[in-house]
């Protein structure tokens, strides 16, 4: 549980830190998905104020983590590493870029915070992996495990099991959908998926996928599309069932986030590493800008109290500092410690879709398959503990490490 039950919806990750400074200092801390004005950005800043011994900040574009980079302080040692987490090379190219910075002391806390702006229609990418799914997961968790070696390490010398941790910012929109094992990548209508890969019934129908207007609505597209025609042109086709809807999409993105937590705490929590799902809140930022005018309102008046930025990065930087956070001296999390919302750690209030031991299972393969990669965990921690770790590649140019003497 968490050491400061008072702390809520209006602590701040700038109070969080300063709170934890302690376990900040001499640390090296990787936050993945930073821009501008961004839940990222604001746990840079709270961070960056207690002298970690490395702060790096990957994300797709470079000029979004130089412009972020600029505003931290300039006692403090700050990398700066460009990943598009959709393009698979992309993200073994920046695993090797952090290993090389990190191969002595390795890495302490690693936060997965890479989300995109919510598509209207559906996008894939080189892989043909639909792009929510890919960025807000796959990515991740293939630059995590290729990460895990410095984690291990790390946490072979930390003072207390559980310090070490991976912090994956997930979001109670969780709920709109489970992993669609089946169809992971909206292919398929809804209809054809089994029962246990559907959204809930109590799903709202302003998340689901569009269907064709009817008779009722007044003209279908088919009698639209007839209108413009001569009256020899052949009928034209009718809209097939649609597969896509970005809400669901997102949602089981989500529920990715918590599974991941929750598959990592049974493969890693004995090896000192400790993982957590966090909802930071709601936080109207510019990855909401792409949606239209219906779904903006809908978002606004289903969202609760509106969060700052500096509010929304707390509870992420409590699952990553806080000593509570953890369960007696192994550092263990069970399913019922996973997931936290406002300062707090949130016993049952995770959809039971994304706390499944099973399914956190299956979602790992699942994850292996889908990025090409199995990842022997215990293979790892006997490299770790028996040869040290050996750097995967060196640093290239892309990598941007600014050192400056750290006053104390």
């Amino acid at each position: 549980m968490a050491t400061h039950p008072a702390w809520n919806q209006h602590t701040t990750a700038t109070q969080v830190a300063g709170t934890f400074s302690s376990r900040i200092k001499d640390r090296t801390i990787l936050i993945i998905g930073v821009s501008p004005n961004s839940l990222g950005a604001s746990m840079a800043a709270a961070l960056a104020a207690h002298s970690p011994a490395l702060l790096i900040l990957a994300s797709r574009t470079a000029s979004n983590l130089a412009a972020v980079a600029a505003e931290l302080p300039p006692t403090c040692r700050v990398a700066t590493i460009p990943v598009d987490l959709s393009k698979y090379a992309s993200v073994r190219e920046a695993a090797a870029q952090i290993t090389a910075l990190t191969t002595t002391n390795g890495i302490d806390i690693i936060i997965n915070n890479a989300a995109i702006v919510h598509p209207s229609h559906i996008l894939t990418t080189p892989h043909r992996h639909e792009l929510q799914f890919a960025t807000t997961f796959l990515g991740p968790f293939l630059l995590t495990n290729l990460l895990l070696p410095q984690l291990l390490t790390a946490a072979a010398t930390a003072p207390n099991a559980g310090s070490t941790r991976i912090i994956n910012i997930t979001s109670d929109g969780h709920r709109l959908s489970p992993i669609r094992f089946s169809d992971p990548h909206f292919t398929r209508p809804l209809a054809d998926l089994p029962a246990d890969e559907r959204p809930a019934a109590s799903v709202p129908a302003v998340f689901l996928p569009k269907k064709p207007k009817t008779e009722e609505d007044g003209h279908t597209q088919q009698q639209q599309h007839q209108q413009e025609q001569d009256s020899s042109d052949p009928p034209t086709t009718p809209e097939a069932e649609p597969t896509y809807a970005p809400f669901l999409a997102y949602g089981q993105s989500k529920t990715a986030n918590v599974l991941f937590s929750v598959a990592i705490n049974a493969m890693l929590n004995r090896h000192g590493i400790a993982a957590f799902a966090v909802h930071p809140g709601s936080i109207w930022t510019e990855l909401s800008r792409n949606l239209d005018e219906e779904m903006q309102r809908v978002i606004r008046t289903t969202g609760g109290y509106w969060k700052t930025l500096d509010e929304g990065g707390a509870t992420g930087l409590v699952a990553a500092l806080d000593p509570g956070a953890v369960g007696g001296e192994g550092g263990t999390v069970g399913v019922e410690g996973v997931y936290w919302s406002d300062c707090q750690v949130e016993a049952g209030k995770a959809a039971g879709h994304a706390v499944d031991e099973g399914v956190a299972e299956r979602l790992w393969a699942l994850g292996e398959r889908e990025v090409g990669q199995g990842f022997d965990v215990e293979e790892m921690v006997r490299r770790v503990h028996g040869e040290g770790v050996v750097p995967e590649g060196k640093a290239t140019e892309a990598v941007k490490v600014r050192t400056r003497e750290v006053s104390l």
